[in-house]
Order: C-alpha cells, then sequence, then structure tokens
C-alpha cells in the first residue's frame, strides 16, 4: 500500500473492514467521542511516482493472487535495483515509487531457513499458473487453495536474470514486488535461528498448543509486513543496484526498525485468546475503554519555499469540540481495547487521542518567529486502530500503516498531516495477581517521521499538494488508564505519591527550555501538598528538579539542579459529558479523569497511577505520572525490563532528540543491574539550519552493570535509582535513572539524566503471562 489519500482519520495495521462490527457494549467508542472508522473521502491528488495506483485489484476468484511487478532501469541493467526511501525532498512529499511495471518471469518458491531455494518441496510448476494481463499484471491461479505457508514466496526474475521476492498472501489480494518486499524477504530469513524455527511456523492440526492459531497470526502478521513496507512517503533511486538499494534501505533508520521490528513479533509466540467459546481471562480482563495521555516533542525540518528552518513542536492530548446540528459533542483522549472469539489476533485496540499542537520556528541563527507556528491552534489526533494479540511479555502488537489527517479543511489552504508507518507496542502494566498496587493501564513511547503538506482545495472535488512545509520527526510519550464506572477521588485520598514530570517550553528567550523533575505529593480527596523533602534513612536522593535552555543567540546555559518551594494543588475529578441520542439529553459521567492545580489526567481506578498533561503559558508543555508509595519490597533479582522513552538535549554545539525504545534493564540474581541503551537520534548543529537524519547512535553507550539499591530500608520499598558509568572517551558523564516501580514491579517510570541530556522513559518487566492469567 502507499499514500492513496489524505483523510480525516488515519490508517490502521492489518484490517478495516472488521471494525464496523466489533467494540459494542462497554468497549466501544460510541457517545465517547464518535470514533468513525477511516474513509475515503477529502482525496488529496498522490505524488509524482506513486507506486500505489499500480497494485492490481483484489481478485474475486479465492484461487488466485494479482500480482504487479515494479523495476528501476538500473534494477533490469547488469544488477538489479529498486527505489529507497528518501523523506527530505523540499519541493513535495513522495510515496514510495518502485519503478516502472515490468515484464518478468514469476514463480512460487519454497525457501529454507536461509533463503535457499528448496527444489522438490511442497509447491510445483504443476500447482499453478501464470497469465499477463493487458494491463502489464500478472495473475496466479492455483489449482487448489492459496497454500498458507510463511515460507513460500512469489519469485520476479527479470530480463537480466535478477530476482526480488514477496511473501505468497494468506489470501486473494493485489499485491506488489518490489524492493521494499525483497529487503523484508531476506530480513526474515536472515533473522531465523535453525530450520526448526520455521517449520515450526507451519500450519499443523495439533489444537493442544495452537499451532495451527499459531501459524494464522504469523500469517496475517507476515501479510501485513508486506503491505507496510510499500506504506512509506518516500522515493527510491533510479541508479542504483539491488545490492545498492539494499543496503540504502538498510541505511533509513525507521524503515528498518520498522522492518526488523514486525520480524520479531511473527518469531515470537502469541496467548491464544480464547478457549472453546469464551474469551482468555487474560484478554477479557484487560478489555475496556481508558482515559488517555499524550505528549510528544518534534525536532523538524521546515522547507516552505526550499529555504530551511528548523521548528521546535509539542503536541499534548486535548478535548475537541464538535457541533453539529446544533448539538455539541466532546471527542476526549481515551483508547479501546476489545477482545473478541474470532481468533488469536482478532483483538482490537483503537486509539481517539485529540491532540493540540505548538511550534517555534527559528529562522536563521539567532532569529525566531512565534508568529510562524504551524496549525498552533488545530486540533490535530492520534487516531488508530490495530488488531492486534498479546504476547507472553505483556506487549500488545501495535504497527501502524501510514496515517494522514486534514486539518483547517473548510479553509483556503488546508494542511495535510502524514506519519509514515512506525512500529511500536502497547504494555499491559496490570499486575497479574491483582495485588493492592496493581494499575490496569497501557503505555507505549515511539519515534515517528512524516510531513506536513500545504494542500489546496480543488473545484472538482479533492485536494492538491502545494508545498511540503515540514518533515516531522515525533518523539512521544502515550500512557492510557482504565475507566471506573463512577470514579472518586477518594482512592487518591491520604496517598503518598512519588511524581515524576517532563517538560518543554518554547518562548521568546530562552527559546527552548526543558525541565526534568521528581517531587513528592500528599494527597487527600480535594488538594495536594507537593514538595521535594530530604530522604529519609535508606532511600537514594532524588527530590529535584532539572533543567537546562537554550538562549536567542544560540548559547546554553546546561543542566542545573535545584530544589522548588513547597506548592498546594487543588485535586478534582473532571465529568465526561455524553450526549445521549435517543433521549436527546447530555449525561455527565465520571471515569477518571482529573485535575491536580493546572494539569489535566487521568487515574487508574484505585489511584495507584496518576498521568497528566502539562499546559501552561509559563511552563509549557509536558507529562506527569505519580506513582502511589509503598512499603512494600519489589524483587527486583532476575527481572528483565524492555525499555521506551525520549531524551531531549541541550548543549553548546547541538540540539538533540533522542528515542531510547528497546533498550533492556536487566538484574541478576544479586539485583546488579546491566543497562544496554539504544538511541535513534535527530541533531540539529548550532549555526546551521539542517537537521540530521534519524541516525543509530546505539554504539555511544558502553554502561558498566551497578549494583541496584533495591533493597532499600526506607519507607518508599518503590523507589528507585541507578547510577551508570560510561566509559567512552567523548562521554565519561554518569548515567542516572531515577523514578518509581507501579503495579508490582510491572512498570518503571524514571527520569533519565545523562551530561546533557534530560529524558523519561517507561521500564516494561518481562512477565510470562498464559490465556489464564488474570
Amino acid at each position: 500500500m502507499s499514500l492513496r489519500e489524505l483523510k480525516k482519520v488515519s490508517g490502521l495495521l492489518l484490517l478495516v473492514s472488521i471494525l464496523s462490527a466489533c467494540g459494542g457494549g462497554d468497549e466501544s467508542l460510541d457517545g465517547n467521542g464518535g470514533y468513525t472508522p477511516p474513509k475515503n473521502d477529502n482525496k488529496v491528488d498522490p505524488p509524482a511516482g506513486d507506486a500505489s495506483g499500480e497494485t492490481p485489484p483484489d481478485p474475486i476468484d479465492g484461487r488466485q493472487v494479482n500480482v504487479a511487478v515494479l523495476a528501476t532501469p538500473g534494477m533490469q541493467e547488469a544488477t538489479i535495483a529498486q527505489k529507497i526511501l528518501n523523506a527530505f525532498l523540499p519541493a513535495s512529499a513522495y510515496a514510495i515509487s518502485a519503478g516502472d511495471k515490468v515484464a518478468a518471469n514469476l514463480s512460487i518458491q519454497q525457501l529454507d531457513y536461509r533463503g535457499n531455494v528448496i527444489s522438490g518441496g511442497v509447491i510445483s510448476s504443476n500447482d499453478y499458473s501464470v497469465n499477463r494481463s493487458s494491463d502489464g499484471s500478472y495473475t496466479i491461479t492455483f489449482d487448489g487453495s492459496i497454500p498458507q505457508r510463511i515460507d513460500l514466496v512469489i519469485a520476479a526474475e527479470l530480463s537480466n536474470g535478477s530476482v526480488i521476492r514477496t511473501g505468497l498472501p494468506n489470501a486473494n489480494k493485489g499485491i506488489l514486488i518490489t524492493a521494499a518486499s525483497e529487503y523484508a524477504v531476506r530480513d526474515l530469513f536472515s533473522s531465523l535461528s535453525s530450520q526448526a524455527e520455521l517449520d515450526g511456523m507451519m500450519p499443523c492440526n495439533d489444537s493442544t498448543d495452537s499451532c495451527g492459531s499459531q501459524a494464522d497470526a504469523r500469517m496475517l502478521n507476515w501479510a501485513a509486513l508486506m503491505n507496510g513496507v510499500q506504506d512509506f512517503e518516500v522515493t527510491l533511486p533510479d541508479n542504483a543496484d539491488l545490492e545498492e538499494t539494499m543496503a540504502f534501505l538498510g541505511d533509513n533508520v525507521l524503515f528498518d526498525d520498522f522492518v526488523d521490528q514486525f520480524i520479531a513479533t511473527i518469531r515470537e509466540k502469541k496467548i491464544d485468546g480464547t478457549t472453546s467459546t469464551s474469551i482468555a481471562p487474560v484478554l477479557e480482563n484487560r478489555a475496556g475503554l481508558y482515559n488517555s495521555v499524550l505528549f510528544a516533542a518534534g525536532l523538524n525540518q521546515g522547507l516552505p519555499n526550499g529555504a530551511k528552518t528548523v521548528v521546535f513542536s509539542n503536541r499534548i492530548a486535548t478535548i475537541k469540540t464538535n457541533t453539529s446540528a446544533e448539538v455539541t459533542t466532546y471527542s476526549y483522549p481515551i483508547a479501546s481495547f476489545t477482545a473478541t472469539v474470532l481468533g488469536i489476533v482478532n483483538n482490537i485496540i483503537v486509539e481517539q487521542v485529540p491532540w493540540e499542537r505548538h511550534s517555534l520556528t527559528q529562522v536563521s541563527d539567532d532569529v525566531f518567529n512565534q508568529s510562524a507556528q504551524a496549525e498552533e491552534d488545530d486540533i490535530n489526533a492520534h487516531v488508530g486502530s490495530t488488531l492486534t494479540y498479546l504476547s507472553p511479555s505483556g506487549f500488545f502488537d501495535m504497527a501502524r500503516l501510514q496515517t494522514q489527517y486534514i486539518t483547517r479543511d473548510d479553509s483556503a489552504s488546508p494542511t495535510g498531516w502524514l506519519t509514515n508507518p512506525f512500529y511500536t507496542r502497547l504494555y499491559t502494566t496490570k499486575s497479574t495477581n491483582d495485588d493492592s498496587t496493581s494499575s490496569p493501564s497501557m503505555a507505549s513511547a515511539y519515534l515517528s517521521d512524516g510531513f506536513a503538506i500545504e494542500l489546496a482545495a480543488k473545484s472538482t472535488g479533492g485536494y492538491s499538494r502545494e508545498l511540503t512545509l515540514e518533515k516531522l520527526n515525533t518523539f512521544g510519550w502515550l500512557f492510557h488508564s482504565k475507566q471506573s464506572s463512577n470514579f472518586s477521588t477518594d482512592v487518591i485520598n491520604g496517598g503518598d505519591y512519588g511524581v515524576i514530570s517532563l517538560r518543554q517550553n518554547l518562548s521568546t528567550d530562552p527559546v527552548m527550555t526543558v525541565v526534568g523533575a521528581i517531587h513528592h505529593w500528599q494527597a487527600t480527596s480535594s488538594d495536594i501538598a507537593q514538595t521535594q523533602p530530604a530522604p529519609v534513612a535508606g532511600d537514594p536522593d532524588i527530590y529535584h528538579t532539572y533543567q537546562m535552555s537554550r538562549s536567542a543567540d544560540g548559547s546554553a546555559s546546561g543542566v542545573g539542579m535545584s530544589t522548588e518551594t513547597p506548592a498546594s494543588l487543588a485535586l478534582e475529578r473532571l465529568p465526561t459529558i455524553k450526549y445521549n441520542n435517543a433521549d436527546k439529553v447530555y449525561e455527565t459521567q465520571y471515569t477518571g479523569r482529573i485535575k491536580a492545580g493546572s494539569a489535566s489526567g487521568v487515574s487508574d481506578p484505585s489511584g495507584n497511577v496518576l498521568s497528566f498533561n502539562i499546559d501552561s503559558d509559563t511552563d509549557g508543555q509536558g507529562i506527569i505520572h505519580a506513582v502511589k508509595l509503598s512499603d512494600t519490597d519489589i524483587n527486583y533479582a532476575g527481572a528483565s525490563y524492555v525499555l521506551y522513552g525520549n531524551s531531549l538535549g541541550i548543549n553548546g554545539g547541538a540540539t538533540l532528540f533522542g528515542n531510547h525504545n528497546l533498550s533492556t534493564l536487566t538484574f541478576d540474581d544479586a539485583s546488579v543491574a546491566t543497562l544496554h541503551l539504544n538511541e535513534r537520534r535527530v541533531t540539529q548543529t548550532i549555526g546551521s539550519q539542517t537537521l540530521s537524519d534519524i541516525e543509530n547512535h546505539d554504539v555511544d553507550y558502553s554502561l558498566t552493570p551497578q549494583a541496584s539499591p533495591a533493597a532499600n530500608t526506607g519507607a518508599d520499598r518503590n523507589l528507585l535509582k541507578l547510577d551508570f558509568t560510561d566509559p567512552q572517551p567523548a562521554g565519561g558523564e554518569t548515567l542516572t535513572m531515577e523514578g518509581f516501580a507501579a503495579s508490582g514491579g510491572n512498570l518503571l517510570i524514571l527520569l533519565v539524566r545523562y551530561g546533557d541530556r534530560i529524558g523519561l522513559v517507561y521500564g516494561f518487566k518481562q512477565q510470562a503471562l498464559t490465556a489464564n492469567s488474570d
């Protein structure tokens, strides 16, 4: 798939047709903002070279697959080539452009775990026929049903003998064979550890271990990956040969990460969602509606009229007001997880998170223009739907196809917002034993890229692309907490909380300030006493505020530490207002939305984790997490965490935004902690208005394992601080992670400090869930 249109709501991972028939009852978003499935309206002219128009239609015959082979001139020369992702063209944005439709010899091949062709395997040329249509595409017709095997590919041999491939789809589909699909095929078969692993992915009839369902899930995700790699808004160089193109694809960090992480989920086992005709408890106990908090920071390349600028931005969740036929409704930031009995992956997550954008444009070295803020007052939306599964480790799969959205669609110059495919996961934080600290929430962090595009309405309907305004690089956090039926702040009353916040303030001078802080809250049902106390015996010293800033003249302040004056914050629950269409009346519900001071947010049903968005003229925008403190020991021995989160950096030479997803924090049996830190980074060098590409900086970190203070003797046993030394020649600083464990240790919320960097990361404990887990 590729860019076909800009739509008022986003795309999805696998299938969307099922959405209109699922998600009823308490899990429905109806009345909580009126979620509407993606529509085919507000069409935008596709970019030049767009490959989507070459995708053949789905065949009617269930035994057939329609195929188009796209190749560039370089692919058909002595060495093969196909186009690759380059999302930095200033004139316009491009979908993946895989060359022209070409003639090829098509065959079905069976591969071993290393990607080598197996002769005399499960399929032969006598089992299918290939016919070319007048439009240059091909139809493959099987004698029987389409084989459901992940080790079968469609291979296209070009005129020069080069071969490109795609996975055989699991249904009668119209598909493309391009360089992108070849990259994914290579990646899968180079990742497998043995032939036994590949054989274990094949269909079977052994119902005792659900291997048939596991194979179905893998085939569905394999087909989704073949779709996803065609969905990037990018273009490929005409003259590169195949190996140069493969290397170029590998250098595109987000494309490579998308493929790698998708393949990792294909390889892992899934939890079977059904037992007979009932939904498995592990899914049923997580189904329902969730209130949401979103914060994201952007370091974007401005491209108006070809003159590069740097656009600093952020996004926060907000409430969208809709008025139609004199009836006002409200779209609240929410998510829904619906479990079904239709199969292992037919569970649906829908996110509907309206957000507001704030931005500041750097026109030249020391000129910052607040009046050039793009879409500052518009409400955009983080909207998506995903057919998903739950892994035993506790993650819901959340690979996303291209999302598209239009703001100011009733103006003369609407803006199109396009986000390329990206891969992340939602983690379920709920404790399996439902102890008193359990928090039924879902959390994630992400890095995505895309475009803001100036559009023009056409007299014939739809829109044309006029100008690429920005190349977007977005570093975000997303937290969903399960709704309550009649929430009361009584569940917060008397609680002590450890509180972590991260905020960004865009202003005139300093032009950007980043603040990370850890506070203590003592709550009643109506107010909060906020302090930064000295540590009690046995607890590490973590209650401080850290701040860094960039001045308009380009100078940097460095990270400074301070202790804030105690403050009192009013605490209240916030209503969710729904319009009852049948009775024509408004209804007020209290589902867990709350406010502390000026920060609006959400609570889980027990008040164990509170999350807020900061939105202030003086303090800027950001995110807050408050974790109820506990005197129960957290056992870290043998625990393993996957880290998701981001950090921001300001120094004399550069501004840095980094994503740390898939980092790991592991504890041995003696609770000695080892940190492996990943980073995907975008850099602005001071004195230049040209940003770097998204770059892989994993090798920048070589951290020494450190003893964990897990056995602290103070009252707050879920308080944690870890210091790691970095022996890299250019480093030498201490990397500090400090914060709190929540939900029985399933979730860590940590402030990260390293030299000139401040960030926030979530630690997701590797669980061992089964279908019958709580």
